[in-house]
């Protein structure tokens, strides 16, 4: 994944989420053209982007306001 943040506190939660939902267990892209492409179910994908989204949450509500 190019555009990720380095360093942000987030990132493992993610590559958590993306191997536990969808068995992808690195968000680095490999180089390869068919080395990056993976199928997926719609469930798995929904299910991982409700955690993502409910991880944002949790995260946003416990941010300390500036």
């Amino acid at each position: 994944m190019t555009n990720r943040i380095p360093n942000d506190p987030c990132w493992p939660a993610l590559i958590a989420i993306a191997s536990h939902y969808l068995e992808i267990n690195s968000l680095d892209e490999s180089g390869r053209k068919l080395g990056d492409i993976q199928f997926l179910r719609v469930s798995d994908l929904a299910n991982a982007l409700e955690q993502a989204y409910q991880m944002g949450l949790t995260v946003g509500y416990n941010a300390e306001a500036e």
